[in-house]
């Protein structure tokens, strides 16, 4: 199914944007509407009685992302701008926004090799982001971590009344900060919340993906056009054995937001998510994803935001317009400190594999259970991954999709072929017949391929940014005491 940006559209009146988040008018951050959408209709709720409309045995799965001080003041040849961080490729290298301000955004009058004065460090533009132009490649020579902590403000927008701490962009789940942006679906959790979904029989269950802007319209007519950057992405084993099992055993798997859904499709086969880590440019629409999930719990999104392609792939486009009119109906409010949509699709357990999907096996060396992270400062999580740009990576910076199964030939840590071995498993236990790439998923070949490493000069940064060597643990990036995470 094709999209357009039209398909995209809907009327939504002036005044229903959230501008203060509920704790600064006087209320609790579950206070919020809860809008629940499903094939018997739609229903106006409250975000405290979510248990009420699932299901015991239900399983939600969150972000675990915190929220960086992204937002940094600059100078460049014009004047005053910002420069909001994005998304870390390499040390020192970043995927940027400049922007006039937070009510305005680019492009702006830049130019590759100028030298930006941010937050006190220089910063030289290295190239725009291909088919993104408002994206820049930063390279940033000096200590980034200390230019967030003594500059570093939450990215904001122009709808907000005004500046808000960063505790107020943390969810209850934030543990592992490295998000641009607060992943804001999960934002309205608070403890009376979980209790009511453990005592109803729900479980919750988290994965991590670090969020860059989400600030850009969309330039192009036809969505099969679009480019999405990678953002780094991990599902831990225990997070797909639990929903391995809640989809086998019939019960629903429902997302807390479309970060989860992006990273859930990214470790999916079409039958089972494997544990996986990497980096995903997935864009989900209409026939290309949304099957992992039963349903998905968001907040509600812009007239032609591309987030509501994904809500058509797992619901369907009439129930998610239908939806959205009633909430214009009702006055609900929008964006981050607004209210909540839960959109169910159907009964629990659906499997629907897709044919001609890329399947991706499982990363070769997933995070163990337990495994300490550091929480008592900023540490960007997953960026210096050895399999990035390699078989087992789920995607190219390109945005398309990479076949992730063995190399022929591929050898073990021991020295032995894995294909033997394979061979006898699927002999005792065959599973799905092997997904193969569809026409155009392979890794990028000729001229764009050459023209994204010669603009990051020639080194193959953005394809293999990693450098640490395998089987090494992530790098933190930005660590400092501040930054605890504060429900």
């Amino acid at each position: 199914m094709s999209l357009t940006l039209a398909d995209l559209a809907f009327d939504r009146p002036p005044g229903l944007q959230a501008t203060t988040p509920p704790e600064f008018r006087g209320r609790d951050r579950d206070d919020v509407r809860l809008l629940v959408s499903d094939a018997d209709g739609h229903r106006h709720s409250h975000f405290t009685r979510l248990a009420e409309h699932l299901a015991p045995g239900d399983l939600l799965v969150a972000n675990r992302s915190a929220t960086l001080p992204a937002s940094l003041p600059a100078l460049g040849p014009f004047g005053r701008m910002l420069l909001n961080l994005s998304t870390r490729y390499a040390p020192g290298l970043w995927l940027t926004e400049p922007r006039f301000s937070h009510a305005e955004p680019g492009p702006l009058p830049l130019s590759a090799g100028e030298i930006l004065e941010v937050a006190g460090l220089a910063a030289q533009l290295v190239a725009p982001y291909p088919g993104l132009e408002r994206l820049w490649f930063v390279h940033f020579r000096g200590d980034v971590a200390a230019a967030m902590r003594a500059h570093g403000r939450p990215i904001r927008y122009g709808y907000l009344e005004r500046s808000y701490p960063l505790s107020a962009y943390q969810t209850l789940f934030a543990d592992r900060p490295g998000s641009a942006e607060m992943p804001s679906a999960g934002r309205p959790f608070s403890n009376r919340v979980l209790s009511s979904l453990k005592a109803h029989g729900v479980g919750v269950a988290t994965l991590t993906l670090h969020t860059g802007v989400s600030s850009l319209e969309v330039e192009v007519e036809d969505l099969d056009d679009l480019s999405l950057y990678p953002e780094p992405f991990e599902v831990p084993a225990p997070t797909a054995e639990r929903v391995n099992a809640a989809r086998s055993g019939g019960h629903r798997v429902i997302a807390i937001g479309t970060t989860v859904v992006r990273a859930l499709e990214s470790a999916f086969d079409g039958e089972r998510v494997h544990p996986s880590r990497g980096f995903t440019g997935r864009f989900i629409r209409p026939g290309t994803g949304g099957d992992a999930v039963n349903g998905i719990l968001t907040g509600l999104h812009d007239p032609q935001a591309t987030h509501l392609a994904m809500l058509y792939a797992i619901a369907g486009r009439d129930t998610v317009m239908e939806g959205y009119a009633e909430a214009v109906r009702a006055r609900y409010l929008w964006h981050e400190f607004g209210d909540s949509h839960l959109i169910l699709n159907g009964p629990a357990g659906r499997t629907r594999p897709v044919a001609g999907r890329t399947a991706c096996r499982p990363d070769r060396s997933p995070a163990t259970a337990g495994e300490a992270h550091d929480t008592s400062g900023i540490s960007y999580h997953g960026l210096d991954n050895p399999s990035f740009g390699r078989p087992g990576h789920t995607q190219t910076p390109g945005g398309k999709e990479r076949y992730c199964g063995p190399l022929p030939g591929e050898r073990s840590s021991k020295g032995r072929s894995r294909r033997p071995q394979e061979q006898a498993r699927r002999r005792r236990d065959p599973g799905p017949a092997p997904l193969r790439p569809g026409p155009g998923q392979g890794p990028p070949r000729g001229p764009d391929r050459r023209v994204r490493q010669d603009r990051l000069g020639g080194g193959g940064l953005l394809l293999s940014p990693a450098g640490d060597g395998a089987g090494r643990r992530a790098r933190p990036l930005l660590r400092h005491p501040r930054a605890r995470v504060r429900p």
